[in-house]
């Protein structure tokens, strides 16, 4: 009995959200690592691309949490959808054609001005069968904000929500008194 084989490989781009100070690719591993603030969205863009010559017609992503710090919430997007954070399975699965790549993974993390550290696995495969599967692991590490150790340390969080139609809001930390504008 012939079997579809399927080749997929994940290629990580280094493409990191305003608020991530660091990113390092373990690729032997096929681990991700991302640090950045408790203020912001956090988020990890993969690229996953068809090696063979076949196209895959039901490729699916799946989500598997490891661990998430206490106020941590992960979700991901695949194709044009978004899924919330109770979906583990894609239900809209993507096309891959033979030799080419699909970019639109995007995994996120919202820390809720929570600080901690926050694992989750994500796997894609072939709908129809296939029996290769591909994963990736992302660790979120989500610091406290900015540290000085002169004590002029201060902390500003992104708009939200952005866009918005007539209220945002913005959270800031002065940690000492001193002239500021915003």
């Amino acid at each position: 009995m012939n079997r579809k084989i399927l080749s997929v490989l994940l290629v990580l781009l280094m493409k990191i959200s305003i608020s991530s100070a660091q990113i390092h690719l373990d690729s032997a591993n096929a681990n991700l690592h991302i640090v950045g603030d408790r203020f912001t969205l956090q988020h990890a863009t993969v690229q996953v691309i068809n090696t063979g010559i076949t196209n895959l017609t039901s490729v699916v992503a799946e989500r598997s949490i490891v661990s998430l710090a206490p106020g941590h919430r992960a979700y991901f997007c695949w194709g044009v959808f978004c899924y919330d954070t109770l979906t583990n399975l894609s239900p809209h699965a993507q096309t891959i054609v033979g030799g080419a790549a699909n970019g639109s993974f995007l995994g996120y993390l919202n820390p809720y001005n929570s600080a901690g550290t926050s694992v989750v696995d994500y796997c894609f495969y072939d709908n129809t069968g296939a029996s290769d599967t591909l994963c990736l692991r992302i660790t979120y590490d989500i610091t406290t904000g900015i540290h000085d150790p002169q004590g002029n340390s201060f902390s500003l969080s992104a708009a939200y929500p952005n866009p918005s139609d007539w209220m945002t809001s913005v959270t800031y930390n002065l940690n000492s008194a001193k002239d500021a504008h915003l």
